[in-house]
């Protein structure tokens, strides 16, 4: 599998001044474009996202970029807020879960955290509201599904492996991780189950793409 069919999209949020963001990584399958995927998200998975969230959440863009052609990139502004108006929100922090089971044991389990909770729909740090929990399970299919604009050009969400590197030379025991800069060194999965639980977990990409 080549580099350049790996896409990074970015869903930036705002609460507030305060800038949460979610990084999912897609493997194409036909012949798309980061305007297709990104267009495709905001179809197909964006509103489930919102439909579990508070209004004071304000989606402001989805920027993705191709990993092994640059200039295959796009940045579509959304500016839309959480479905679920009139409703006192759990603090920021507190999020609803989804672990995304590879089909490959080639990588580990990815995982994201979706905020703004509303708080009448929880007791006790678990969710009880079963309209809530149908939206939750809605979600899940959207992210277990492929993405497309135009029902030819399909997107699947995927897991990639990090690749572990030496950023500083006169540190030899400090490492990072960074996503693969080439074909050689791309390790992949595609999603092979998506799980969510009512338990009430915590939101930790406030404020980067990791």
């Amino acid at each position: 599998m080549p580099l350049s069919d790996i896409y990074l999209l970015v869903h930036k949020q705002t609460f507030g001044s305060e800038v949460l963001e979610n990084a999912y990584t897609f493997v194409k399958l036909d012949e798309g474009t980061s305007v297709d995927l990104n267009n495709g998200f905001a179809e197909d998975i964006l509103p489930a996202i919102q439909q579990i969230q508070c209004a004071q959440i304000v989606t402001q863009e989805l920027n993705t970029y191709c990993l092994g052609n640059l200039g295959d990139s796009n940045i579509k502004d959304i500016n839309t807020a959480g479905h679920l108006t009139g409703e006192q929100m759990l603090p920021v922090f507190n999020a609803v879960g989804y672990t995304f089971r590879p089909s490959s044991r080639v990588v580990r389990p990815g995982s994201k955290r979706i905020a703004g909770i509303p708080e009448s729909d929880q007791v006790d740090g678990t969710i009880t509201n079963s309209a809530y929990i149908t939206d939750m399970n809605t979600l899940k299919a959207a992210f277990g599904a492929y993405v497309s604009d135009d029902d030819t050009n399909f997107f699947a969400l995927c897991i990639v492996k990090r690749v572990k590197y030496n950023p500083d030379p006169e540190k030899p025991d400090h490492f990072a991780y960074r996503l693969p800069e080439t074909d050689e060194e791309l390790v992949y999965s595609q999603i092979g189950a998506v799980r969510t639980s009512t338990k009430i977990t915590h939101q930790v990409s406030r404020g980067n793409s990791g």
